[in-house]
């Protein structure tokens, strides 16, 4: 008959393999990982050429993106919500109705430099505590595919099962290259459409899945209602 191990069992046996234990004896990185990549609402600089893009806020638009997100997150039920401290994302983040036990702003998730010097200097995150922190912190930030391979790193070891990311394009570019083990200088380039879905897996074998990539269905489902109801006043 098989008989289940104790916490303090399963703590012994993963400390004798050298893995660092989890709060349940299990050993960090056996865990599976569901990752779900959210990219935010459709921004003022998508729509207005003068408007700077290194920090803008939501469209009008985008923000019933967001709030549209609401009929999805609901059964994401994360562990960790991470977001990235740039207004777009965050702004996008509040207006989901997303929420988790921990919710941490990584600057780890900021979008792309685009290979150029100083991109983010003077970046006025005042709208978050400890903004000017962060702000220092996104000024000294690494490349992005560093960031995408840290991301990934940090969640496998960590004790929590269910994560959202919620980011931007470019970033989520090189998290899918990271996650399939593909160069940055891979030819392959990815798709988000703005408060699109990712589904990521990593389950208890190692295995790496991708059940959905750039699911914004809930976009076409808000364009259909709106042109029913533009139907039935006509």
């Amino acid at each position: 008959m098989s008989k289940l191990l104790s916490t303090k069992s399963m703590r012994r046996i993963a400390l004798a393999l050298g893995l660092q234990a989890g709060s349940d004896g299990r050993a960090l990185g056996t865990y599976m990982r569901h990752i779900t990549l959210i990219r935010h609402g459709e921004s003022l600089a998508q729509i207005n050429q003068e408007e700077s893009g290194v920090n803008p806020d939501l469209s009008p638009n985008g923000e019933q993106q967001a709030i549209h997100l609401k009929g999805r997150t609901h059964e994401l039920s994360p562990d960790v919500i991470l977001v990235s401290p740039l207004l777009r994302a965050y702004r996008t983040y509040q207006l989901s109705g997303l929420s988790a036990p921990s919710i941490q702003v990584d600057p780890r998730l900021v979008e792309s430099d685009w290979g150029i010097d100083g991109f983010y200097d003077g970046l006025d995150c005042s709208y978050l505590e400890d903004g000017e922190g962060i702000a220092a912190q996104v000024g000294r930030h690494i490349n992005a595919r560093e960031r995408a391979c840290s991301l990934i790193d940090s969640i496998i070891h960590s004790e929590h099962e269910r994560y959202v990311l919620i980011g931007h394009w470019g970033i989520f570019n090189e998290l899918f290259h990271a996650f399939v083990g593909l160069r940055t200088s891979s030819n392959t380039v990815t798709l988000t459409e703005n408060t699109a879905l990712s589904q990521l897996e990593i389950n208890d074998e190692g295995k790496r899945l991708i059940h959905s990539w750039n699911d914004a269905s809930h976009l076409r489902q808000r364009a259909e209602e709106s042109g029913a109801r533009r139907d039935g006043l006509g």
